[in-house]
């Protein structure tokens, strides 16, 4: 339950606060750039500790209950990565924003989705799919997917 209420909150900070950049983009108060989703990356020390968060899992007792809830707590950002890898396959469609819309409102409505999200997002990190999925597009050798 404490790692489930880590994410709840994480995730909801992010929703926050890409509403509230979205105001401020909108008033033209924005200190900042409007961040891309489909650029979004971890750190190369983040599967590790996701690893070692899932070991410390199969160790019985208290260091297990811990393990547990920070492997769940490790594994959200490797949602957004997941998300930001769909988000870099819409973009090559011509009616992707009514797929991510789709796709949304199936995660939502789902919830079981999130786990093939996660998924995708460790895969990503591990194999750099973007990053082949921008190689692979020709006639566009810089374009930002």
């Amino acid at each position: 339950l404490p790692g489930l209420v880590v994410i709840g909150w994480l995730i909801m900070t992010v929703i926050n606060s890409s509403l509230a950049q979205k105001v401020l983009v909108h008033l033209g108060h924005n200190l900042r750039p409007w961040p891309s989703i489909s650029s979004l990356e971890l750190p190369q020390w983040a599967p590790i500790l996701t690893l070692i968060s899932a070991l410390l899992w199969l160790v019985p007792g208290a260091i297990g209950y811990y393990g547990q809830n920070l492997m769940l707590v490790l594994l959200t950002p490797f949602f957004f990565i997941g998300l930001a890898m769909i988000h870099s396959l819409c973009r090559r469609v011509r009616v992707g924003g009514f797929l991510l819309f789709i796709f949304y409102f199936t995660l939502m409505v789902l919830g079981w989705p999130i786990i093939i999200v996660t998924m995708v997002g460790l895969f990503e990190n591990w194999y750099g799919l973007r990053q082949r999925l921008k190689a692979s597009v020709p006639g566009r050798p810089g374009e930002e997917i």
